[in-house]
């Protein structure tokens, strides 16, 4: 089992010395958890959650996305065949939206993106495995 969780905190101010009436202030935060789990040798699950918070200070509106994704992988025939099902955007939340400051200035961005969607990966790996002083090298 592999566990990462974190957060990333932005405070964004603008002051103006001859009119303070410009004066902007906004907040915007993330956290993420990230998992990976190991069962047997030939499996894997890995999931991530980031949830991200951006304040409506300035803006339209305030925004809170929550972004899940998860897959699970097999590995067949000793690692050089491997089958990956992944699922994006369980929560059907991804929204393109990019807030932040600049020198004089506020900005949005809005994008478009890829909503919930589903993939299936395949992967063969080519050459052989030789031992060379005690790691694994990859020809």
């Amino acid at each position: 089992i592999d566990i990462a969780a974190g957060i990333t905190m932005e405070y964004n101010t603008r002051k103006y010395d001859l009119q303070s009436s410009f004066n902007q202030a906004f907040f915007n935060y993330s956290v993420y958890l990230d998992g990976i789990l190991q069962t047997g040798k030939s499996w894997t699950i890995a999931s991530k959650f980031d949830f991200m918070a951006y304040s409506n200070e300035y803006f339209s509106e305030g925004r809170k996305i929550k972004l899940w994704d998860l897959s699970i992988r097999k590995s067949i025939n000793q690692d050089k065949v491997s089958i990956l099902l992944s699922f994006k955007d369980l929560l059907n939340q991804n929204r393109g939206i990019e807030r932040f400051g600049g020198l004089n200035s506020l900005n949005e961005s809005r994008f478009n993106t890829l909503s919930r969607y589903v993939m299936l990966g395949f992967k063969v790996s080519l050459g052989r495995k030789r031992k060379s002083q005690g790691s694994l090298q990859v020809n």
